[in-house]
């Protein structure tokens, strides 16, 4: 054969399978014209629509109620999420950056679901008559304020006749109006970082006070009352502060929220974030603290108030808390029934929004903390006890890493990291702190004792004598009605008390050698007081104080020695553990030159 007729040939066979294709695309597409289906085939292919349609609006439903609890995602990033409630919600600020997803980037989340569920289903036969699927070709969804329309393309046959295409639905929701609101909401925080602020206010406003009438969450300021003490440690703190963020969260509200009298029946500070609407949103703690996410300095916090000399008032050197904090916020607006969750993340620094920019150099030498605290290959088994026994909720920290609290035995077990660092433990403001350079093989069992400051029940009496000539002489020893300090300063501490009654009961002072100074107050006038060395024991005792005094007053602390060297001339130190017998003594102490 020629090369021509060849050619012909091929012509011919490609225009004739161009005619049976045609052929068969019109009868497919006109076959319905040529050869309509009947009643019951007509009827049935209907209701087999409505049921595909239904099924693929039930799982669009599932799926925007997903997308709004886990912040526009099906399946959100595990590195850049927290886990909440039922759902992993994305954080949609995070170190500062914003993570907020596009809306065409939901749309395709839903509509990718939407295909997939779609692909799935199989239905072969439908009440008799024979069905045919394909797979989808394409799944369109737009997101409307309150609406989400969607249309799906999936050749579906029934006994040869083509179902309508696309399928398409609108499903009512609020998912459009939230995702705005929310978008508006992450991106006012990126730019004014109004939630770091408002935890700090929140520490700072909080006035809620404890048994002791000190600040549960302690800031700054002074302790004024004789005697008062404050104490505090992380635990204490911890807790305290996730009770205060809970409560302020709860009563931050949108502007043009803000209930009525919101300020009265609570000690929760009231914040307002700067985006007007009338839709709800609620802002929640994601998580509890730890140390990963919560810090304060000095840890723990202890403040004792101190007397003004030659004053009959009481004051504490200023304190102030450093706060560190990272934590995660979920928000979730509420739209005509619709809910909507995103995490925002707080940074706080030294009381105030950290820079994100430092951050990073702080995060990397913290991480390394709490890898260290987290690489644990080493076991702990530590008894706390003092003279009386085992002391439970004492606090165990080794090599910085928060071991935990012992239980009611005294006891904690704990995986610790190996190695050689400071053991510390501390209970509470009636027990000393206890720290040790050691090893984690000495810890294996290991029985910390920790000293308990006595428990002490002072008597104080009046010893007032008259000077003629520089010659002193007690006149009478009565019980105490003066207001009375007494200073006791430890290798350590300072520590002050302060009565105008004759007894009086403390625990606030530790076992240990002490220099013992004291002062009485008539009015604004120093009348007497002492100075003497004391060593208080842990054994609890009962202390029996003779303060001399002049009623004339004196002028200088010279005069006080005096004093003191007068009583121990005459017998006895002021300070004793054996009561003196007054009428003797009253009797027998004359003429003292001083």
């Amino acid at each position: 054969m020629g090369t021509g007729k060849k050619g012909q040939a091929e012509v011919i066979i490609v225009l004739g399978i161009i005619i049976i294709a045609a052929v068969v695309l019109v009868f497919t597409t006109q076959r319905e014209m040529i050869f309509p289906p009947s009643s019951e085939v007509a009827a049935l292919r209907t209701s087999l629509e409505n049921e595909i349609e239904q099924n693929l609006y039930s799982k669009a439903l599932e799926t925007i109620e997903t997308v709004g609890k886990q912040g526009g995602y099906i399946d959100s990033p595990a590195e850049l999420s927290i886990s909440y409630q039922d759902s992993q919600v994305p954080y949609w600020q995070y170190a500062g950056q914003s993570l907020v997803p596009d809306k065409d980037l939901i749309e395709t989340n839903i509509a990718n679901a939407i295909k997939n569920y779609a692909n799935q289903m199989s239905i072969t036969e439908y009440q008799g008559k024979a069905v045919v699927m394909g797979p989808a070709t394409s799944v369109e969804v737009t997101i409307a304020p309150d609406s989400v329309l969607v249309k799906v393309w999936q050749p579906v046959t029934l006994e040869g006749y083509s179902l309508k295409q696309p399928i398409q639905f609108s499903v009512t929701t609020g998912l459009g109006s939230a995702y705005d609101l929310a978008s508006q909401i992450a991106s006012k925080n990126i730019d004014g970082r109004y939630l770091d602020h408002f935890t700090v206010a929140s520490i700072f406003m909080y006035g809620a006070l404890d048994g002791t009438g000190n600040p549960k969450v302690p800031s700054f300021g002074v302790l004024t009352q004789c005697g008062q003490a404050l104490y505090k440690n992380w635990f204490d703190v911890k807790d305290e502060v996730e009770t205060l963020l809970k409560g302020s969260l709860a009563r931050t509200y949108m502007a043009g929220q803000t209930p009525e009298n919101v300020l009265e029946n609570s000690n929760f500070p009231v914040h307002v974030f700067p985006v007007k609407s009338s839709t709800p949103v609620s802002f929640r703690l994601a998580e509890p603290f730890t140390s990963r996410s919560f810090q304060f300095n000095p840890n723990p916090v202890r403040v004792h108030s101190e007397v003004i000399p030659f004053s009959a008032m009481c004051i504490s050197p200023p304190y102030l808390v450093h706060y560190w904090l990272m934590y995660p916020i979920v928000a979730e607006v509420k739209e005509n029934g619709y809910n909507f969750r995103f995490a925002l993340q707080v940074y706080v620094d030294d009381n105030k929004a950290g820079d994100w920019e430092q951050a990073g150099v702080y995060l990397d030498e913290w991480m390394e903390q709490i890898e260290m605290c987290e690489f644990t290959r080493c076991r702990a088994n530590i008894t706390v006890l003092d003279k009386d026994g085992t002391i439970p909720n004492a606090n165990v920290i080794f090599s910085n890493c928060i071991l935990g609290k012992t239980n009611g035995n005294g006891n904690l077990i704990a995986d610790i990291p190996c190695g050689i660092s400071t053991l510390e433990v501390y209970s509470d403001e009636k027990h000393g702190i206890y720290k040790e350079f050691t090893s984690s093989d000495g810890l294996e069992e290991k029985l910390v004792y920790v000293s308990r400051n006595p428990l002490l029940k002072i008597q104080l009496y009046d010893v007032e004598f008259t000077n003629i000539s520089g010659n002193l002489s007690v006149k009478a020893i009565t019980p105490n009605n003066r207001n009375v300090t007494l200073n006791i300063k430890t290798p350590s501490d300072t520590y002050f008390l302060k009565t105008d009654k004759a007894s009086l009961v403390t625990q606030e002072i530790p076992s240990d050698i002490s220099t013992v100074g004291s002062y009485v107050m008539s009015g604004l006038n120093v009348i007497g007081g002492f100075m003497q060395t004391y060593i208080f024991l842990e054994a609890d005792k009962t202390i029996y104080v003779y303060v001399p005094i002049l009623e004339e007053g004196i002028t200088d602390i010279d005069a006080i020695y005096d004093l003191t060297d007068a009583m121990e001339e005459c017998g006895t130190l002021p300070m004793t553990e054996t009561p003196i017998d007054t009428e003797e003594f009253t009797a027998t102490c004359k003429g003292v030159s001083v």
